[in-house]
């Protein structure tokens, strides 16, 4: 047992240390019907180094049967896993997904200009998404400039472009 839990904390330690510098990243997107985040990297890896870690301790350091030191530690892996991502990973992809607000969702709505915008040319609209004040490079397809302070309305987004027509 002790090569499993050897072998568990280390593909744990070797992954915090390689993720740590930027050299390694991944994540699992499991599309059933949504996202899954608790089978995120993360979690996986400090389930295995808690497993491992603790299973070694207990083996080498106590007097605990195996077939016991199995299941506290698996118990406390679990513990951990689950404290981490009610915790962290959870909190961290529900403000992720409240501010990374669609730009498409923009078709439609309102805006205002912060640089004019010449007839085949670009400027720039400031506008309001989700509580937050954001501006987008815009153009438009109309004959005329649109001055700073006008209204507009995004027609489409394209590439990151807004596309606007002034306000009626």
């Amino acid at each position: 047992m002790a090569i499993v839990y050897t072998v568990s904390f280390a593909i744990g330690i070797i992954y915090a240390i390689v993720s740590s510098f930027g050299l390694f990243d991944f994540d699992v997107d499991a599309d059933f019907q949504g996202d899954f985040p608790i089978l995120s990297p993360i979690i996986i890896a400090s389930f295995l180094t808690v497993f491992g870690g603790l299973g070694l301790l207990l083996n080498y350091q106590s007097s605990i049967t195996p077939l016991n030191a199995a299941l506290i530690s698996v118990a406390a892996a679990i513990i951990i896993a689950v404290l981490l991502f009610f915790l962290v990973v959870w909190p961290m992809s529900k403000a992720e997904r409240s501010t990374a607000h669609s730009e498409k969702d923009m078709v439609g709505q309102f805006a205002e200009v912060i640089t004019p915008i010449n007839k085949g040319g670009h400027g720039e609209i400031i506008y309001t998404q989700g509580g937050s004040r954001l501006s987008a490079p815009a153009t438009t397809h109309e004959d005329k400039r649109i001055g700073i302070g006008e209204m507009v309305e995004v027609t489409e987004v394209t590439g990151g472009m807004f596309v606007v027509r002034k306000k009626k």
